[in-house]
């Protein structure tokens, strides 16, 4: 989605592969690799436009982030209301998200070959954030 509509300048993707980031530079939940930064909550958020599509564990440890740092962000989560953090989230949005079009390719893995079985179920959400 952001890869196809948005021409922002997005750095760093920072919860990312090799294989799915979205900006040149970016983060790795898979271990150090050629392009990639340490874990993403050791760097300051403050200085970028950020991209985020952290696992849903990770969600509200990212709110708390983005608060602490006040920075800027473009987190991609569900919109689950029932969840601890969906308060917390809703504050720190500075515009109305955008729910992410139901594509077969949106969540892929195995370069592409591996599509999410229940994409409708996750209400896959972008926002634009502020801390």
């Amino acid at each position: 989605f952001v890869t196809r509509h948005a021409r922002l300048r997005l750095r760093p993707d920072l919860f990312a592969t090799r294989e799915n980031r979205k900006c040149h530079v970016f983060c790795s939940l898979q271990g150090r690799s050629p392009g990639s930064l340490t874990d993403a909550f050791l760097l300051p958020w403050a200085d970028h436009l950020s991209y985020a599509f952290p696992p849903f564990p990770l969600v509200h440890r990212v709110l708390l982030k983005l608060r602490r740092d006040r920075a800027r962000l473009i987190l991609i989560a569900p919109a689950w209301p029932r969840q601890h953090w969906y308060t917390t989230l809703l504050e720190l949005s500075v515009t109305t998200p955008i729910t992410l079009p139901l594509w077969l390719d949106l969540i892929t893995q195995e370069h592409g070959r591996l599509c999410h079985p229940d994409l409708q179920s996750l209400h896959l959400t972008a926002w634009l954030l502020h801390g």
